[in-house]
């Protein structure tokens, strides 16, 4: 474990920040397992990636980010993805299917109950955690992790993840689980796991409760399924000691990234010296490529947000691609400084020629 790592800046992460080896070297430090896997448990001299819990590009949206801050008792702009709490290390395939919604990683039904069992959160009338008690449903979790006997720097707590699937897709996949250190055992300890993965060892991680649960939501809201089909999902994919609540956890992310009208007034979480939230989000991270499934569900959460700006954009490429013709509520000057000049050339080209 490197002797000092610092600590994860109090701001957001923004265009042009990268996973960079000191962020790499916070992750390892913190991790169980160090830079390897967090599924497959192999070493980092194998294709292994950082990845993100709760996807960094969503840093981009400024309502959603803005909301989740005031919820989660922060100040405004001051929670960063980059953060350890939200990195793990996996090999190149579980990266993919992470982010694919092919399977998820799920806290123990004691931290679930700590966010999810209203008798937590009595002065909320949702029965979740707002911005008064999320600090509380954090300690009441807190009571269930274990620590390093090595990191006596940090003192990061360590928590108990379920690997639950998410579709029929993965019926043949097989995963490898390599249980000791090569460098311990002389012959590492393996064993192979398949399809629903009931068997598969509990997972020990440095990762963050509440950023699972913001990530599990995320990909229930992609999903787009009826309570009735989510609570198949929980008949098929929890374990004999774990029932996953995929309705409440779908109803946790929704109120967690609902704007909520007190936070302007709020001085606790927004001063003078803290502008409002931009009404058009910046997704182009040059530094970033999420997968096509994972941006797509950014689209499709930011149309459902009533971001205007980006929605023009959305309909101006519609436009030039030949997918859709301009309407009467729309006009180039809606855009402004979010479009480039070629797409105005573009764009209006393509409105003459409908004419």
């Amino acid at each position: 474990m490197p002797p000092s790592i610092g600590d994860t800046p109090a701001e957001r992460a923004v265009k042009g920040d990268k996973t960079s080896q000191w962020v790499r070297d916070r992750v390892e430090a913190k991790s169980p397992r160090g830079d390897r896997c967090i599924i497959e448990g192999f070493s980092g001299e194998k294709a292994i990636n950082l990845c993100h819990v709760f996807p960094r590009c969503m840093t981009g949206n400024d309502r959603i980010m803005t909301a989740i801050e005031y919820k989660w008792g922060k100040k405004i702009r001051t929670l960063n993805l980059n953060s350890s709490a939200n990195l793990f290390f996996a090999g190149a395939t579980p990266h993919w299917m992470h982010d694919h919604a092919r399977f998820a990683l799920v806290p123990s039904t004691e931290v679930l109950d700590a966010f999810l069992d209203p008798e937590n959160h009595p002065d909320n009338t949702d029965g979740l955690p707002n911005r008064a008690t999320f600090a509380n449903a954090m300690e009441k979790a807190k009571e269930h992790a274990t620590y390093l006997s090595t990191d006596t720097q940090h003192k990061t707590p360590i928590f108990t993840y379920t690997l639950v699937p998410l579709t029929e897709k993965i019926a043949d996949v097989i995963f490898v689980h390599e249980h000791e250190h090569p460098h311990v055992s002389g012959n590492p300890k393996v064993s192979a796991h398949q399809y629903p993965f009931r068997d598969f060892p509990k997972i020990e991680s440095h990762i963050q409760p509440q950023f699972v649960l913001l990530s599990l939501g995320l990909t229930l809201f992609r999903l787009k399924l009826n309570d009735k089909k989510l609570e198949k999902m929980q008949e098929d994919f929890s374990t004999k000691d774990l029932s996953v609540p995929f309705v409440d956890i779908l109803r946790l992310y929704k109120f967690w990234t609902l704007e909520d009208p007190n936070w302007k007034d709020d001085k606790t979480f927004c001063d003078a010296g803290h502008p409002s939230p931009k009404a058009v989000d910046d997704l182009k991270d040059k530094t970033y490529r999420p997968s096509g499934s994972v941006a797509s569900s950014i689209r499709t959460q930011q149309k459902r947000d009533h971001n205007t700006a980006f929605d023009s954009v959305n309909i101006l490429d519609e436009m030039i691609d030949g997918r859709a013709s301009p309407t009467p509520s729309f006009t180039i000057s809606d855009l402004g400084s979010t479009m480039s000049k070629r797409q105005k050339v573009a764009a209006s080209l393509k409105s003459s020629k409908g004419a």
